[in-house]
């Protein structure tokens, strides 16, 4: 609808390989906004591509294992891995290769938590 008013289109994608929405849509925009040079690869387009980055808070690394554990009700005395993911063909492939992994087998000696789109795990 916008596109047949004129309506410039700008696209902006974080990740590394562009979602599915963004590889369609890239041979309409008038710019695009990726956060890895990378993605432009994979992208069909003639308009401006501007590499961003993706901004990252400084306080991501004084992250607090205590109050972590905490939150999410984890054993302090156990390993603990976090995944995450969700988009695209990464949410179907994070599930069988976290099997193969010893923490994300029941086990006495790991706490395990995901996150894939809306869907959450504990273990």
């Amino acid at each position: 609808m916008a596109a047949a008013r004129g309506i410039p289109l700008v696209l902006q994608e974080q990740n590394s390989f562009p979602g599915i929405s963004t590889r369609k849509l890239a041979p309409h925009a008038r710019r695009l906004y990726l956060g890895f040079a990378k993605a432009e690869e994979y992208l069909r387009t003639k308009g401006q591509v501007t590499i961003t980055g993706n901004p990252v808070r400084p306080t991501i690394a004084q992250g607090d294992r205590q109050a972590a554990l905490a939150t999410f009700k984890l054993n302090p005395s156990k390993k603990t891995i976090l995944v995450l993911g969700g988009s695209q063909e990464l949410a179907r492939s994070i599930r069988p290769c976290c099997a193969h992994w010893p923490c994300f087998r029941p086990t006495p000696r790991c706490n395990s938590y995901g996150r894939q789109g809306k869907g959450i795990t504990r273990r």
